[in-house]
């Protein structure tokens, strides 16, 4: 038998969701309602020379050779296919792990700097996410 969770259990998934490829902080990745969901801060990623600029523009500087933005703090909410293929460099850009979403759900669980700390590249597709790709930094 199968039974449906409440819906105050089942995220909303954001009305603004945009499909296509997405840079983000990942807040939070949980399961309910027997799915798999992502809750994301969307964040604007400048690198070379528009960094340069970008950090000058806010009185700011940039750290390498890339700049990361924050104007909408607002969070958002994707379902995430469990078979999505995830790409994590590790130590450095050419140290690669490779799994599925769900592979990365378990591993945060024993690793929960990976949520929060990290940013990432998602590919969504009518609102689903269906591959990650951290985004290395120094």
């Amino acid at each position: 038998m199968t039974t449906t969770p409440p819906p105050s259990a089942v995220p909303t998934i954001s009305a603004n969701a945009e499909d296509g490829r997405r840079f983000v902080r990942l807040t939070r990745l949980f399961k309910t309602g027997g799915r798999l969901w992502a809750e994301v801060d969307f964040l604007r990623l400048f690198t070379g020379e528009d960094a340069r600029l970008e950090a000058a523009r806010r009185n700011d500087e940039a750290p390498s050779d890339y700049y990361i933005v924050d104007d909408d703090p607002r969070l958002r909410t994707f379902e995430v296919r469990p078979d999505a293929p995830v790409s994590l460099a590790i130590a450095d850009p050419t140290d690669v792990e490779r799994m599925t979403a769900a592979g990365l759900y378990d591993r945060s669980r024993s690793d929960p700097g990976i949520v929060g700390r990290w940013t990432f590249f998602l590919d969504i597709r009518d609102g689903t996410v269906v591959a990650i790709e951290n985004f290395w930094t120094p």
